[in-house]
């Protein structure tokens, strides 16, 4: 009776050990299976990173150039608006291609690129003074001599623009089309710095 319990005991024993082994091999396939289920996600999930990755930047580019055409519609609209002798409405249009100008600067890595959107939005910022004054001088009957506040108005554009020129000229290491603008707006600054000191004589400040 002793004999056959532990055969019974030992066939058990057998028994389990198999069982076992089998649940082993089956956990080391489902390991082995997972780990190549792992690797296979792998480079997957590389890839979509990197899709990921270029579509954002391409998303922000997009946004970038959408931004500077939005300032540059803007100044153009100042231009169109002042020609048809409305400066408050200039004044408006160049005020908000000036925020323009300050947001794209912010938004750029290049310190020279930087610099430049930032002397470009000094300058909007000084035809915005110059605007507001000859809005000022038109609501006030438009006869010289200029009230005070014009003139204050238009000093302060004087100050913008001659730093935003003095700004602009140090910039170096500039790569298309960044250093096409900056000779653009160079040839721009040149011409309001004869005007404002026309406008303020014709308004005897």
């Amino acid at each position: 009776m002793g004999k056959l319990c532990s055969r019974a005991t030992s066939f058990d024993n057998h028994v389990s050990l198999m069982s076992l082994n089998r649940c082993f091999k089956r956990k080391g396939a489902y390991i082995l299976s997972q780990r190549s289920h792992s690797r296979a996600r792998l480079p997957l999930c590389m890839l979509l990173f990197s899709t990921l990755a270029i579509f954002l930047y391409a998303i922000s580019s997009a946004q970038h150039i959408g931004e500077q055409a939005e300032m540059n519609r803007l100044e153009q609209q100042a231009d169109d608006l002042a020609a048809q002798d409305d400066p408050d409405g200039a004044a408006l249009a160049i005020g908000k291609a000036a925020m323009m100008a300050k947001i794209i600067a912010q938004q750029q890595e290049e310190p020279p690129v930087r610099s430049l959107f930032e002397s470009v939005g000094k300058f909007f910022r000084g035809q915005e003074y110059a605007y507001r004054a000859l809005a000022i001088f038109q609501q006030t009957g438009g006869q010289p001599p200029a009230p005070g506040g014009v003139c204050q108005f238009l000093e302060q554009a004087g100050v913008l623009i001659t730093q935003s020129n003095f700004s602009l000229t140090e910039i170096a290491n500039l790569k298309p089309p960044a250093a096409s603008s900056q000779q653009r707006y160079a040839a721009l600054l040149k011409q309001w710095q004869v005007i404002l000191p026309e406008i303020t004589h014709d308004l005897a400040c």
